[in-house]
């Protein structure tokens, strides 16, 4: 978890620094952090059994949340603890 974890970590200081620098370009950055969802991936271990997960978000929520975030040129879309979405524009 640990590389995983420090993975996320760096791509989205990378996101916040590549959105600064290219705003005066027209270049937009959507970051998406749909946490976990229900795509029945979790239920296939590589290798050990699964480890115990909440319930996961609908893909198609997220999927349509981004499309959403997208048109309205949003910074961020999340999910909110119940797996629904939420698209921010947050304001630098």
């Amino acid at each position: 978890m640990a590389d995983y974890s420090a993975s996320k970590a760096a791509l989205r200081a990378w996101l916040d620094a590549v959105r600064r620098e290219t705003r005066r370009t027209g270049v937009r950055v959507l970051e998406i952090r749909p946490g976990h969802l229900d795509t029945g991936f979790a239920h296939r271990p590589v290798a050990g059994t699964v480890p115990p997960l909440p319930q996961g978000g609908d893909p198609r929520h997220v999927a349509a949340a981004v499309a959403d975030a997208l048109e309205t040129e949003a910074e961020l879309v999340t999910t909110s603890p119940d797996g629904t979405p939420v698209v921010e524009r947050r304001a630098r």
